[in-house]
């Protein structure tokens, strides 16, 4: 018999209620094992302690608390088994929509895709290159650069029609410049 054996069943050894071939075996197990006779001796000290302990004190409806504690002990198992099935059915319903929601997202890519045929583009010479056009001198980058920065001080960013009038999703659609002032004015 092993430490750890003698240790499981030691209130049976204690109390006498085991089989005479346990008795036995746990009685040489005893004498032969120095660390299972000091559990024996804590627990047989621990056992006069709480003799020498005066009784506890319960309240009237410790009886029916006990039943209750009881009963619900006992339909532990039966209530987590009905639990289970519960998370179970859970359970294997959200795998289901997952699985549904991933099948739907990559649908379109399961599928194949249309071929798309394009004409080639066929080049037969390069374009003609501008000659003639000279570099501005550095006095008339200067020039344009003044007038740039002097537009930005005059309110570049003031003027209501700056992005409607460069922008694609509004072109041809643009109102007046007074009517976008009386629109502000309101």
């Amino acid at each position: 018999m092993t430490c750890s054996e003698f240790q499981n069943h030691f209130s049976d050894y204690h109390d006498s209620l085991g089989d005479p071939a346990f008795m036995a075996a746990a009685s040489a197990h005893l004498d032969g094992c120095p660390e299972c006779r000091r559990y024996r001796g804590v627990v047989e000290q621990g056992v006069e302690v709480l003799r020498s302990l005066p009784y506890p004190s319960v309240g009237d409806d410790f009886l029916l608390r006990l039943k209750h504690r009881i009963y619900h002990l006992e339909d532990g198992p039966a209530l987590r088994r009905r639990e289970m099935a519960g998370s179970a059915t859970t359970t294997t319903t959200a795998f289901a929509i997952a699985a549904l929601i991933a099948v739907a997202a990559w649908s379109p890519v399961l599928t194949l895709a249309p071929e798309v045929v394009l004409d080639p583009i066929v080049v037969t010479r390069p374009e003609p290159r501008v000659i003639g056009i000279r570099p501005a001198s550095p006095r008339a980058l200067l020039v344009q650069l003044a007038r740039e920065e002097a537009m930005v001080h005059r309110g570049l960013w003031d003027d209501p029609l700056l992005l409607t009038r460069y922008s694609p999703l509004t072109a041809g659609r643009t109102r007046s410049a007074s009517a976008m002032r009386q629109a502000d004015l309101e």
